[in-house]
Order: C-alpha cells, then structure tokens, then sequence
C-alpha cells in the first residue's frame, strides 16, 4: 500500500504544477503496477521456414551466382543450402560451430556527455542497463553474429509490450521480410508479409485436456500481443505488407556490395566442397568393391575341344569347391582338369591424399582459415593455423551489431524523456582474446618508451578514458585511496630502529671497509640533520 500512497502524493505534487491530475495518476499506476509484477513476460513467435530438397550441382551454384544480392528468392535458396551442409559437412559445419561457441558476449558502453548534469547522465545509465537486462542483450550477440554469417542476413526489432512493459527483440526471417528500394536517413526500410504471417499462424491451436488453447485462441490476438502495432494495424486493414519503423530495425548483412541483400561466405565455399563430396562418394563406391571377395576357379581349355560344352565338369568342380569352402578349414582337391584358384581384387584406388588436401585447403581458405608454412629450427616443415581472415569478418558483423544498439539506445533514452546525447556507445569485445598478451605489450610500448598519452595506451586494451577519469574523480571524491591503503609489510614500511638490515659481518680482513661505511653514513646523517 505504500507504493500506491507514493503515487497519489507524487500525483497531487504534480497538479499543483498545472498538469492532468488523471494522466499523471493514470501513468504513476501504470508503472507501480509493471513494477509490482513479479514475473512479467512478452512472448515472441518462432516462425518457421519452409523447407524443400535441393539437388546441389555446379550448374545449380553458377545460376544462383547472378546477382542474388539483388534477388531475395536466390538469397533464401542459398541460404537453405548453406543450412543443409552447415549440419552433414564436416568442414564447413566445424567453421560454424567454431564461430558460435566462440562468440564472446562480453561489452562495454562508454559514455560521451560532456554535460554537467549527473542526474540526468546517471538516469540514462540505470535505463540503458535495465534495457539490456530485458533484451538479454548477451543471448542477442551469441545468436546474431554466427546467424549473420551463416545467412549473411540478419534481421532484428526491438519492440516494448505496452502491457508488461518489457523488451523484446524479435528476429525475422527472410522468408517474412524484405528489403524495401528506399532507406530513411541511411536505414533501409523493411516490409513486413502480413499475408504469409496468416498463412502460417492458421496452424492447428494446440489445447490441454479441457480444451482451451495452451497459448492463443485466436490469431487477433496473437498478432496484437507478439507483433509490433504497424503489423497488427495492417493485419486489420488486410493489407499484404506492413512497413516497419526503422527507428527500431537492425538490419545485419555481409557481401551485399552495397546492394539489398547480403551472401553468406559459405556459398563460395561450396564449389570445392561439392569436389570433395564427390571424392567420399567414390572412395566409397570403391571401398565396398575391395571389401567383397571373389574367388574365380579356371579350369583347363581343353574341355571345350571336340565339340564337348564342359558342362558337366563345370558343375562338380563348382560343387566341390563350395562344399569344402563351407568349412573354416578348407582343403580342396581340385579335379585335373582345375587349372587354377585364385583371389580377385579390383585394382581401383582411392583417391590421392594430396588432392583431397589441396580441395579441404581451398574449402578452408574460403571460409577464412589459412595455413602458414614455416621451417622451424630443426628445418621440418611447420603449418601455423591463422584465423585473422575469419576474425576480421566476425568482427565486421559485430560492428554492425555495435551501430544499431547505440541507434536504438538512442530512441530508448527519447521515449524516456532523455536527450539522446546522453546515448552511450557500445564495444562489444574482440574475440580474438589469444592477442590479448600482444595489446598489453603494445600498451606498455607506446606510453613508457614512446610516451604516448593515456588515452591511446588505455584505447589499445579497451578502456574508456572517460568513463575511467570519472570513476577515478568518484573513488577520490569519496576517500577510496584512504580505505584502500597498502598493508603494511617490508615493502610498504621503512623503519629508523636498530637491528633492520643484514647483520654486520665479523671478518677481521673487511672490519676497515665496514667502519668507512659506518662513518660515511653517520656524516649523512648529520648533513640531512
């Protein structure tokens, strides 16, 4: 109850300000109220592509390689291969796993106001944090940046529940949407399908044993509750497309060349791997030949002389091989006329390692892994694995990731009442955290030896000046350097008693040299006195 007298008193201080009583207490409850809740919650829809076999074959991967960056039906075939040998190839599927399971979720946000104002800068702070927690901002960059690379599309909106008040980021498919021929300041426009979302939420409602629906009844509903209101204004008007703000759009793309749609670099890596899914098929093929026996009995050409067919002989010596082979002993006596029993293997051989090397290597390559040749000192040939190639595209997409937060932050902060200046900028952490050891080092090298300022050492290992200026200003405003003082210990304490030190020595060959030292140090003494 005390939360609801709060807001009547906050509500009567803000009348005498002139303002709608009813709107402000309308408001105040609106908010105690999503406050109170303890477990609010916004659903989201999967929904599901559609999925048809593919015959992959070179002339399939010429024909989708005509512009299919302008071309959103080859984008989504390309994308349903790419799929298909993500999950049953072993390079290009170990690539993928790679890249999501070394997705590093970690960020830093920075923040560039200049302004006096700390309420205010310190407001927008705990909004940004609260928006991250909602959003599961970590979640959002472990499936964005691998999803990205392997569609080479990725789609998001960030949508608020009027009801709970919760954050969502939804993600699209592109089978949902397209990318409209117009942007709005720099930002491409998004169409929505309303009428292939009808289509596919006129599923079969899944209901419990007294016959009400688990989640909706009905899709009105659905839509309104799941989908942003310029999808369910036109779900009602019937309209076939919906235009999504681009306030609240993030559109991810790699290898667009500046046009609608972006490639995968899985696409070009399929070329080689269709090579070499051809070596397994005939290395197989071959495999089973070796694997079956044949043993072949000749008998002696002379049995077909003078007209006779041999026949006869044929059969009893056939008949007298396989009952001896039944046994795991075999002993044949073979007729006379038997010239020979002997294994048959077929002659055919896999194919070359060397070959299959140099297709895995290009496949490899594609994908941005590289091996580098080396000769160590013992002059055997070394091969380094170098995933720089791979980094700087992963990289690449979580800048992309990086732009449409601090856009979105912006409009956050605005819907909140809160100059978008005080906005911060988000960095999500390099991957490569094998290279950490050389930033360090780097730091080091540039401030000590170079004298370099702070800021660009501090900028080399990810520090924000700034934000580490205020804090220092914080900690010094509040007395941290006292609380936090060094224990006291032999490198912390100096003491001017007897008995510190290394004991004086006895030996009489070096008494002359200790009573030098012990006068030069009483004349010191008196001098600094």
């Amino acid at each position: 109850m005390n939360d609801w007298n709060y807001t009547i008193e906050e509500a009567n201080a803000e009348s005498e300000k002139e303002e709608d009583l009813s709107v402000v207490i309308k408001t105040r409850l609106e908010t105690a109220t999503r406050d109170f809740m303890k477990n609010p919650c916004s659903y989201s829809t999967y929904l599901l592509e559609s999925s048809q076999q593919t015959t992959v074959t070179k002339q399939t991967l010429d024909d989708l390689a005509v512009l299919p960056q302008q071309d959103r039906k080859k984008i989504m075939q390309i994308n349903q291969i790419a799929t298909t040998y993500a999950n049953k190839d072993w390079i290009i599927g170990k690539v993928y796993e790679v890249i999501s399971t070394n997705i590093n979720t970690k960020y830093k946000l920075s923040y560039d106001a200049t302004d006096d104002n700390e309420s205010k800068l310190q407001k927008a702070k705990e909004i940004i944090a609260d928006f991250n927690k909602k959003i599961n901002i970590g979640r959002l960059i472990k499936n964005s940046i691998p999803n990205c690379y392997l569609n080479g599309n990725y789609y998001v909106y960030f949508r608020m529940n009027e009801k709970t008040g919760m954050y969502d980021v939804t993600t699209y498919p592109l089978e949902m949407v397209e990318v409209s021929d117009y942007d709005i300041n720099g930002e491409p426009v998004l169409l929505f399908n309303v009428k292939e979302l009808k289509r596919k939420l006129s599923r079969t409602i899944k209901k419990n044993r007294k016959n009400k629906a688990l989640f909706y009844d009905k899709i009105d509903k659905e839509v309104k509750e799941n989908y942003p209101s310029e999808i369910y204004k036109a779900y009602k008007n019937n309209d076939e497309f919906a235009k999504l703000d681009y306030r609240w759009t993030g559109v991810m793309r790699i290898n667009n060349q500046n046009k609608k749609y972006g490639l995968t670099p899985i696409f070009r890596a399929l070329y080689p791997t269709l090579t070499l899914e051809q070596f397994d098929i005939t290395d197989n093929i071959n495999s089973k030949a070796k694997a079956k026996k044949i043993i072949a009995q000749f008998l002696d050409p002379d049995l077909t002389k003078d007209g006779r067919d041999g026949y006869t002989e044929q059969a009893y010596a056939h008949d007298n091989f396989i009952k001896a082979f039944k046994k795991n002993t075999v002993v044949v006596t073979a007729p006379s006329y038997v010239k020979d029993i002997k294994y048959i293997e077929p002659s055919v051989d896999t194919t070359d390692t060397n070959t299959v090397k140099s297709y895995v290597e290009r496949v490899l390559s594609t994908l941005g892994i590289s091996f580098l040749m080396s000769i160590n000192a013992t002059g055997a040939t070394v091969a380094t694995i170098s995933l720089a190639q791979l980094m700087k595209l992963v990289n690449s997409i979580s800048e992309q990731l990086e732009y449409i937060l601090q856009r979105v932050y912006q409009n956050v902060l605005l819907e909140n009442g809160i100059d978008a200046m005080y906005a911060p900028t988000i960095k999500v952490l390099d991957s490569e955290l094998l290279e950490q050891s050389v930033k360090n080092d780097l730091a080091k090298l540039l401030y000590s030896t170079f004298n370099c300022s702070l800021e660009t050492a501090l900028d080399i290992v990810g520090v924000d000046i700034k934000d580490e200026a205020m804090k220092r200003k914080h900690e010094n405003e509040n007395g941290y350097d006292e609380i936090f003082y060094a224990h006291e210990s032999q490198f912390t304490k100096t003491s001017d008693g007897e008995g510190v030190g290394r004991p004086a020595g006895t030996d009489l060959e070096t008494q002359g040299q200790r009573d030098e030292d012990k006068a030069r140090r009483s004349k010191k003494v008196k001098k600094d006195g």
